[in-house]
């Protein structure tokens, strides 16, 4: 151990300077050439620094520095806490030293620190009281010494709360509540003070439309009246913080979308706290009048969202060859090369695109709304997605290349094909005959779904195909040995969900993965078509 180094970092805490010369007096004692001596220094500099003090209250005190660092640097650092008259240095040296060694005497000494810096801070800024407080919570909730003055701090707390009560109010009011309250368990009177306190200022802060805080003291006394088993008092909260919510989503401008959005969002966090009331019926009820408030809040939305256009795409070299590639084809000829526009995506192909691409969009979850505004589906983000949101970003963006290919080249196709044939179902017949997908007692109905989409009366094609579509899926399920109906509790058959088809290990086996990704993106899965 190097005594001289410990006596100059010492000198330097009990120095009477400035936390920021104190910290450059520190950094450059660091640029000692002995690597033991310089990770000391850095880390006492970590350990004088305000920010190392977390402001929630579920958050331990970490310091980077001291990752991966062996005992003799605790044994320096409590070598330098012997000696050091620094209180803000004793505070959270004496904490550090206390979570790794257990030893009480690090927890007395870190606690009488915190004690003398509420009375005089080191530094003055808006989260110092909060910083500290919540340190002090941090020990007091583990180790209960009889010698700390806790009800004065107690009281302290109560009347920082108190006196901080105005339109600049933080979040540490509630942070503060929530650490006094894991030190008071065994407290009855304590808890209660804590209560009062709670419901006193999120009256104020809601009165005054700080909703965000106000309606968060609100669901810290739920999770305590939850905690105390006090069922009444819960129901009351939980109906207090619905409300609030609406009064909020009513407060909010509505002069943008970006207003808009946030008020529906709002109105939506009621909904979701009305379900959470025991009685059933008004919180259906409840929920119901706000879905009709939410209607044309999303109506509006929708006519002030901003369009992004892009200048016109020429195609007309394009469907000049699909004019010449058409004329020279025959029937049949034509029937293969439409059927090729829409190659079938591969979702192993699709995920190392979009990985490979990374376009901004992708990093960022998004959402899909109908014309009324209403939320239809949302497409997670790729960073960090798991193995489930990687299909349903890969059942998105196939949709969206079927879409696009659709309207760029399928629709022309057929257009362009019309004027040289009539489609039929004499001409058309083959393509259900001897088909092993398509039943035989579904084959006109097939044709003729097949005769109306290739007419371009797509309404009509689909309310014959998709029925029958799906009735060939379970046939071919029933065939490979999956069970296609379940039994309810009264004897009755039931038939299974077509998603639920999919997921038979006889079907997996049976068909490839690809087949079954495009018949979820065209038919069940929720970010794609879900026809």
């Amino acid at each position: 151990m190097d005594t001289n180094f410990l006596g100059m970092v010492n000198s330097i805490l009990n120095g009477d300077q400035s936390p920021s010369q104190r910290a450059k007096n520190l950094l450059a004692v660091s640029s000692s050439e002995n690597l033991f001596n310089q990770k000391v220094a850095l880390l006492v500099e970590d350990l004088c620094k305000e920010a190392v003090l977390p402001i929630a209250p579920s958050m331990p005190i970490s310091v980077f520095s001291l990752t991966n660092a062996d005992e003799n640097v605790y044994h320096a650092l409590s070598e330098l806490l012997r000696t050091s008259q620094n209180s803000y240095f004793n505070a959270t040296c004496g904490e550090i030293l206390w979570w790794h060694t257990h030893n009480k005497e690090y927890a007395n000494i870190a606690l009488k620190a915190y004690e003398q810096e509420l009375s005089e801070p080191t530094y003055q800024s808006n989260l110092a009281f909060t910083r500290i407080a919540l340190s002090i919570c941090r020990i007091y909730s583990k180790y209960k010494p009889t010698r700390f003055p806790f009800d004065s701090f107690f009281e302290k707390c109560l009347h920082y709360i108190e006196s901080n009560l105005n339109e600049q109010a933080t979040f540490c009011l509630l942070h503060v509540l929530q650490g006094l309250l894991a030190c008071c368990k065994e407290k009855t009177e304590s808890k209660a003070k804590i209560e009062q306190t709670a419901i006193s200022a999120a009256e104020y802060l809601c009165n005054n439309q700080n909703y965000r805080l106000g309606i968060a003291l609100k669901k810290f006394l739920q999770s305590f009246y939850r905690s105390e088993k006090r069922s009444s008092d819960e129901q009351k909260i939980i109906e207090e913080i619905a409300l609030e919510y609406e009064r909020e989503a009513q407060y909010l401008p509505q002069d943008s979308s970006a207003h808009v959005a946030r008020a529906i969002a709002t109105y939506q966090d009621a909904m979701n706290t009305w379900s959470q009331l025991s009685n059933r019926v008004k919180g259906t009820q409840e929920r119901k009048r706000l879905a009709r408030t939410l209607e044309p809040l999303k109506a509006k939305r929708m006519g002030m969202m901003l369009t992004i256009k892009s200048e016109p795409v020429d195609l007309s070299e394009t469907i000049k060859e699909l004019k010449q590639k058409i004329q020279k084809s025959t029937f049949e000829e034509f029937l293969y090369f439409f059927t090729a526009l829409l190659n079938l995506e591969s979702p192993e192909i699709l995920l190392k695109e979009i990985e490979k691409s990374s376009p901004l969009a992708s990093l960022f979850s998004s959402q899909t709304l109908d014309s009324k505004g209403r939320v239809i589906n949302k497409i997670p983000s790729i960073l960090d997605a798991s193995d489930d949101e990687k299909k349903s970003i890969c059942e998105h963006k196939a949709s969206e290349k079927y879409l696009l290919a659709t309207n760029m080249f399928a629709t022309r196709c057929l257009a362009i094909a019309r004027e040289k044939w009539e489609f039929t179902e004499e001409n058309l017949r083959f393509l259900v005959e001897d088909n092993l997908f398509v039943p035989e007692d579904r084959k006109e109905s097939f044709l003729k779904g097949l005769v109306a989409g290739f007419r371009g009366e797509l309404g009509l094609s689909m309310c014959l195909l998709m029925p029958q579509v799906e009735n060939a899926i379970r046939v071919l399920a029933s065939n490979c040995g999956a069970v296609v109906y379940k039994t309810d509790s009264n004897g009755v058959e039931e038939v299974l969900s077509l998603d639920s088809i999919l997921q038979q290990p006889e079907i997996k086996e049976s068909v490839e993965e690809k087949i079954l990704f495009n018949v979820r993106v065209f038919y069940t899965g929720k970010n794609g078509f879900n026809i």
